[in-house]
């Protein structure tokens, strides 16, 4: 008897919502909103033995610094047989956001379901995962923290200084006083994460001016809740007032896995 297999409409789950977009222009803040999965869905909605279905995810980078992908593939495949036919552009080639330019990526992937493997079932939900691996950065390199360092006798009163700033993937804030007397003083800096996917390394820090701050560290794992916190000291490098501009960057490699889920029916 010849068997016919139907795959049928395939409902696309990131992290419990079916759908996501983004806006149309990069949002204000120092990385726009991250890379986004827009769409992970299947060209048909019924599929039968001998016929190629196409799986399409369509990409929107609201990055405007550098990422680097490191994997755009499909697991979790079950029974059903997949085939990558490419990123357009390459992830090599993706560019960053600008002011009123998004670039986007479409990848897609053909998939089939031998005859052979639903000789022993009516139907049956296949769960298709995307990996999504990249190295990414937060910083606030657009929008300085201004400190203020005076002497302890010049200052009449300190008021706390938080400032946050994300990319809808991590959340970075800093946390001190103003003004900042010149001795003595500490900033508490903190990142976690802050989207629909998980940090998957260690997060690396960078400072500017880096003699403000001597004794930061440059790499901190994230334990609870993907989370880092910690202090350290600040030393303006000179005896009488004077303004500094922060910036804070840090590194890391983050993985998003949506899900599309396809019915495999045998007929």
């Amino acid at each position: 008897m010849d068997n016919k297999i139907m795959i049928l409409a395939a409902v696309v789950t990131v992290s419990g919502c079916t759908h996501m977009t983004g806006p149309l222009t990069p949002p204000s803040g120092p990385s726009g909103s991250g890379l986004q999965v827009e769409t992970l869905d299947i060209s048909d909605g019924t599929v039968s033995s001998g016929q190629t279905a196409l799986i399409t995810l369509e990409l929107k980078n609201y990055h405007r610094q550098e990422i680097n992908i490191d994997d755009i593939s499909l697991y979790n495949t079950g029974i059903l047989e997949t085939e990558k036919q490419g990123c357009n552009p390459p992830p090599a080639r993706l560019e960053t956001a600008r002011k009123d330019y998004i670039p986007e990526m479409r990848c897609r992937w053909t998939l089939q379901v031998p005859e052979e493997e639903v000789e022993n079932f009516n139907s049956k939900m296949v769960p298709v995962k995307l990996n999504l691996a990249y190295r990414s950065q937060l910083s606030n390199s657009e929008e300085p923290i201004k400190l203020h360092f005076q002497p302890l006798e010049d200052i009449e009163q300190k008021n706390e200084l938080t400032k946050t700033f994300s990319n809808e993937e991590v959340r970075l804030q800093i946390k001190t006083e103003s003004p900042i007397q010149l001795e003595g003083s500490t900033a508490t800096i903190t990142a976690n994460n802050a989207g629909n996917g998980r940090v998957d390394s260690d997060y690396s820090f960078e400072y500017s001016p880096s003699t403000v701050f001597p004794d930061c560290p440059q790499q901190k794992e994230p334990l609870i809740n993907q989370e880092v916190e910690f202090a350290c000291s600040i030393d303006p490098q000179t005896d009488s007032s004077l303004t500094r501009n922060l910036i804070v960057s840090t590194s890391y490699k983050y993985v998003k896995e949506p899900t599309i889920d396809v019915e495999v029916v045998n007929r």
